[in-house]
């Protein structure tokens, strides 16, 4: 790649070609979208004279989508067959389908790309909940599972979907107006260049998820360059007792 930015947007174009090829079971197009540290980066380093967002390949590639939205090995093969190679699975002990996937790059040309983390999140009553090797057991099914949960209210019943009814703290000029919807309850931003061809997928919910995960969230060069935190946690020895 000549440029930094030029291996950015090669591997944002490839995540985004791998993605939105998937579909639900039911047919409609899969529910994904950018969270963590990939989804702090880009609200927190918005450029509000661009209309644009932060986007490096400094850190981990973090992706949600919703648990039984579609199977695990429909996942795998998609992003195997576009360069990268499933390293780590974490899997529900009782289904066997994967709650995290770890992803590193194996294409050459996508030797600057740092790992892709698939989160599936799963809903229980009014909070979803997501999970992964917390215990640095390394085992595809653990001993013990810590599940870390975010909990929307009766208004935001949908969670990561549910279109937000205050404007989000984020910005003096609220970068709203610039936002496009896909699929369903996806922000469909631009990135790298405003109207671009690049896109940057994110929950409607985006400020909620920030401010749970993270203290101080918009100082993210300063801060925060570890784990999110979470309000909600539970630790279970099967995922049949979340």
């Amino acid at each position: 790649m000549s440029t930094k930015i030029d291996a950015a947007k090669y591997v944002l174009n490839r995540i985004s070609d791998t993605m939105l090829w998937q579909t639900c079971i039911n047919g409609k197009p899969l529910r994904w979208f950018y969270c963590f540290g990939t989804l702090q980066e880009y609200i927190a380093d918005f450029d509000l004279d661009k209309c644009v967002g932060g986007f490096s390949l400094d850190y981990d590639i973090d992706i949600g989508i919703v648990y039984g939205d579609c199977p695990g090995e429909q996942i795998i093969r998609a992003f195997e067959g576009n360069g990268y190679k499933c390293s780590k699975k974490f899997l529900h002990d009782k289904t066997k389908n994967p709650l995290n996937l770890h992803f590193t790059a194996v294409d050459g040309r996508l030797e600057e790309s740092p790992s892709v983390d698939v989160y599936f999140w799963i809903k229980k009553g009014n909070v979803w909940y997501h999970t992964y090797d917390r215990n640095h057991e390394g085992k595809e099914v653990p001993s013990k599972y810590t599940f870390k949960g975010i909990e929307f209210n009766d208004s935001m019943e949908q969670g990561f979907f549910a279109p937000q009814k205050v404007v989000e703290r984020i910005h003096t000029k609220n970068p709203e107006g610039r936002m496009r919807i896909t699929n369903e309850g996806i922000w469909k931003l631009d990135i790298f260049e405003r109207d671009s061809t690049y896109k940057f997928y994110a929950p409607y919910s985006y400020g909620v998820c920030l401010d749970a995960w993270y203290d101080n969230w918009k100082y993210r060069k300063f801060n925060n360059l570890g784990e999110s935190k979470s309000p909600l946690v539970r630790h279970v020895k099967s995922c049949s007792e979340l």
